[in-house]
């Protein structure tokens, strides 16, 4: 119960940390032109922002301090948290909220005993190993940056969006992006998941102090509510079949050589690489050329479903969670389908037996639908099909092929992790809006409303058509 309660803790100040870090603004006295710091600052909180860092790398420790602790008197004014740039000894003096650190400052652990396990400690990372050591190490936000090209740190190398999306997906704790960060480009991180932005000169250096600070918070609360709508607040949620909603990729990746060593042949080096983005027909047509068969591809591709056949029909097994999941997003309306490269006749049986079926309103296939899931088209087609445009769709994947596809036809894209493809893992996390190891980590603290609380979206139900569900 203790644990129980230390969990909920440190969920709640999470919150109201990821909270604090919508506009994070980091002082910077070299635009003060004869002003005292505390009144910029006290500009800045009167435009929004809602975390302070103070900054000064060129101050003796005296002067440091006392323009230290009148910037903080105006934060607390205002609530908002007041943190310190790398003097962890001075953070512990004048008892600031916290304090922030590089990787060449003070050791984390070390800032932890000093401080103690209230004060709040933040940690400048570039990559995901130094995210996942400074989470690891007790760091209750990270910093991350340079996101864009800056001035304020000239010798600071950008961030690649890809390792930021990485670096969001990896952690749990709460992540600002900083550096070049200003109007004109923060929709550029879009989809990246930070929880906040962390600018100097985009509030200190403009001539209209609060109205620099309003504008950013403004578009910063855009960002961020577009963040909430992608990841929670999808009207139509596409699954994948294969390793997304059922753990059966082990068996697709024997399948090729447990065929051919029934035909008494050996398998070339890539036969799992090769065929794992082809249809059945085309792996049919694959095996043929590729080993010269005296089989036709039609008469390769019977006695491959037969052994696929069976597997389905007896041993094929959900993802932990999902049809919990499903019954969930049933629950808030959403309209569900699946979207396959496999034969409706072969998952069918397995969906239907793990009680996953009745909660799809359409079902799309490859070969019905007659376009390949690595291209977005596929994706479009399937949204339209629906009665929706792409940006309303999650699309849940365990392939970066399909995940990539899906992004590049608009679709919010949840990665969902499978154990045959784990080497997968980064690459996804590049990919994809979100990575997911298990869908109670989408759960976890939900309402499971049963099917009868459906709601419905005017996706529609009991369909028998092509691409619709089947009774």
């Amino acid at each position: 119960m203790d644990q129980d309660r230390d969990e909920k803790a440190v969920r709640k100040r999470q919150t109201k940390l990821r909270e604090a870090m919508r506009l994070y603004a980091v002082t910077d006295s070299a635009w003060l032109n004869g002003r005292a710091l505390e009144d910029d600052v006290r500009e800045a909180l009167k435009g929004g922002a809602t975390f302070i860092q103070i900054r000064e790398k060129s101050l003796d420790y005296e002067t440091f301090r006392e323009r230290a602790k009148r910037v903080q008197q105006v934060c607390r004014e205002y609530q908002v948290p007041f943190v310190v740039n790398d003097e962890v000894d001075l953070a512990k003096e004048i008892a600031a909220d916290g304090v922030h650190i590089g990787q060449s400052d003070m050791e984390l652990e070390r800032a932890r005993r000093l401080l103690g396990p209230d004060k709040i400690i933040g940690v400048s990372v570039r990559t995901v190993e130094q995210a996942l050591r400074a989470e690891a190490g007790g760091a209750d936000y990270l910093g991350v940056g340079a996101v864009f090209h800056t001035s304020t740190k000239a010798d600071a190398a950008d961030v690649s969006a890809g390792e930021l999306r990485a670096i969001c997906q990896a952690v749990t704790i709460p992540v600002v992006a900083i550096g070049g960060i200003g109007l004109g480009n923060i929709h550029r991180l879009a989809g990246s998941g930070i929880d906040g932005i962390a600018v100097v000169s985009a509030i200190f250096g403009s001539e209209d102090i609060q109205e620099a600070a309003r504008e950013l918070r403004r578009k910063a609360e855009e960002l961020f509510a577009r963040k909430r709508m992608i990841l929670q607040e999808a009207k139509c949620a596409a699954f994948d079949v294969d390793g997304t909603l059922i753990d059966s990729m082990g068996m697709w990746r024997e399948l090729g050589d447990r065929y051919l060593a029934v035909k008494g042949l050996s398998p070339k080096p890539g036969l799992w690489e090769a065929i794992k983005v082809l249809t059945l027909p085309q792996s049919g047509v694959y095996l043929k050329e590729t080993y010269g068969m005296q089989e036709t591809a039609e008469e390769i591709m019977e006695e491959i479903a037969e052994m696929v056949r069976q597997f389905y029909d007896e041993e094929a097994q959900e993802k932990p969670g999902a049809l919990k999941y499903l019954r969930y997003l049933s629950g808030r309306g959403v309209c569900l389908c699946f979207a396959t490269a496999s034969e409706r006749r072969q998952v069918e049986p397995a969906l239907r037996r793990l009680g996953m079926w009745e909660y799809f309103d359409k079902s799309f296939t490859c070969t019905e639908v007659g376009i390949d899931k690595n291209t977005p088209q596929f994706w479009k087609y399937v949204a339209n099909s629906c009665g929706f445009q792409p940006e309303d769709m999650e699309v849940y994947e365990d392939a970066p092929h399909a995940a990539k596809s899906a992004m590049e036809a608009g679709c919010p894209v949840t990665a969902v992790y499978d154990e045959s493809s784990a080497e997968n893992e980064e690459e996804l996390r590049q990919i994809a809006h979100r990575y997911i190891r298990s869908y109670e980590e989408l759960i976890e603290g939900t309402e499971d409303r049963s099917a009868g609380d459906y709601q419905s979206t005017g996706c529609g139900r009991n369909m028998s058509n092509t691409g619709e569900r089947g009774e």
